[in-house]
């Protein structure tokens, strides 16, 4: 049976019948897209907190938008080529649209992947230090007995912890197992579903537990999230971070106040002689904006509103902008956090606010759209000989269509790049 109007037009509407189905397909595109780009809108008018600006590096977001602009005329090239009848010239184009799309989802995972290496600690007062390697262990030693929940616990979930576990626990029964494994396994054959204390016979464990691991723990108790308990005593619960920057946008007053961030919590951490630094530059910015406004150069007051280039002297990258008299010095800097100082502690991640939470879903639907759309060109291009030896003319419209779901992708792109990157 042949499927009719794959090639010639439909007398009802003068188009084939791809080309109807992609214009629609579109259309659902489109609501999809625009919703999203709708509700960013509106959570970004009513947030309730400094939003996030500049973020984001734009010399990635800016040559992924020349690959993808160039891989809608590559697209259109391989078209018409075939249009032309010129099979070898068709398939270059279409290679060249491929690893444009390679060449921007690789451009992209850069991006994600120094997203989620990149640490934030928020204290208390609202201040944030960015950086990079957090060693977030708990240390719980002379830990000599365990509650472990059969229904839930995780095998060799002290070994992931750090755990030395080749040592002897004495199970209910009396008997002796060797490692944390074997005692688990042998509980699990034996006892019923529920709560088991397994005791540790010679020297105690010492944990160095991963904190997102940890369900809870106090000065004798540690839980785990698969409900292990253990009991021992608490030696350290600080957070290690090699500290590369600070963000101010979010300090406690800060509105009301532009000084409010002077005696942040971070400088705690930084260092008197990086806040006499921060202090300097933010004078040299708040000086050159008076000299503006006096000159009728700036129509804002500095002293009545945040202005832009002010947020940005609140938030610093040791790289690039550093404090300090000695940039070497100060491009990493190990500092410890107690964990009653850490409010909040996230990479960045969707995790972290809702500016990264829609950054990562827009961002990444439009990567799956891309990859999408570059699977059905690579069939085209790997397998379009049998269908152009058949009927040429059909592989041209196959191609045509995949090219206008191509150039969507294009022009989405061109939105989400001035809103994340620019804006």
């Amino acid at each position: 049976m042949e499927i009719p109007y794959t090639v010639t037009a439909r007398p009802d509407t003068g188009l084939w019948n791809a080309k109807i189905g992609i214009w629609l397909f579109l259309a659902s595109e489109v609501m999809l897209f625009g919703g999203l780009f709708s509700s960013y809108v509106f959570l970004r008018v009513g947030a309730d907190y400094p939003w996030p600006v500049h973020e984001l590096g734009v010399v990635p977001g800016f040559i992924n938008t020349f690959v993808l602009i160039f891989s809608s005329v590559t697209v259109v090239f391989a078209w018409a080529y075939l249009k032309m009848r010129q099979y070898a010239k068709y398939q270059f184009c279409m290679a060249l649209t491929l690893l444009f799309a390679l060449g921007f989802l690789g451009i992209k995972s850069y991006e994600y992947y120094g997203k989620f290496n990149h640490w934030a600690v928020q204290l208390p007062d609202g201040s944030v230090l960015d950086g990079h390697h957090p060693k977030h262990k708990i240390d719980f030693h002379e830990v000599t007995a365990l509650n472990v929940d059969l229904r839930t616990s995780e095998v060799g979930f002290l070994a992931g912890a750090g755990a030395d576990v080749n040592v002897n626990f004495k199970l209910p029964d009396g008997t002796i197992a060797e490692g944390y494994k074997v005692a688990l396994k042998r509980l699990r054959e034996s006892a019923d579903k529920g709560t088991a204390r397994i005791t540790i016979e010679g020297p105690p464990l010492k944990l160095a537990a991963d904190r997102r691991k940890v369900a809870s723990y106090l000065g004798t108790e540690l839980t785990f999230r698969d409900g292990t308990r253990a009991e021992g005593k608490l030696i350290n619960d600080a957070l290690r971070l090699e500290v590369s920057g600070f963000d101010l946008r979010q300090v406690k007053g800060l509105k009301d106040n532009l000084d409010a961030g002077d005696g942040a919590m971070v400088w705690k951490y930084l260092g008197e002689e990086n806040r006499q630094a921060f202090l300097k530059q933010k004078q040299d910015v708040l000086t050159k904006f008076e000299q503006d406004k006096n000159e009728g150069k700036a129509k804002d007051d500095p002293s009545r509103r945040l202005p832009q280039t002010y947020g940005e002297i609140m938030r610093k990258a040791f790289k690039g902008v550093h404090l300090g008299t000695d940039p070497k010095a100060h491009a990493h800097m190990e500092v410890t956090v107690p964990a009653s100082e850490v409010r909040f502690f996230s990479n960045y991640s969707p995790h972290l606010n809702t500016y990264y939470a829609i950054y990562f879903l827009m961002t990444g639907l439009h990567g799956l759209h891309v990859i999408g759309g570059a699977l059905v060109l690579g069939h085209f291009f790997f397998f379009g000989r049998r269908i152009y030896d058949k009927n040429p003319e059909h592989l041209a419209n196959r191609v045509e269509v995949g090219g206008l779901f191509w150039h969507f992708v294009d022009l989405v792109w061109i939105f989400l790049f001035p809103v994340f990157y620019l804006l």
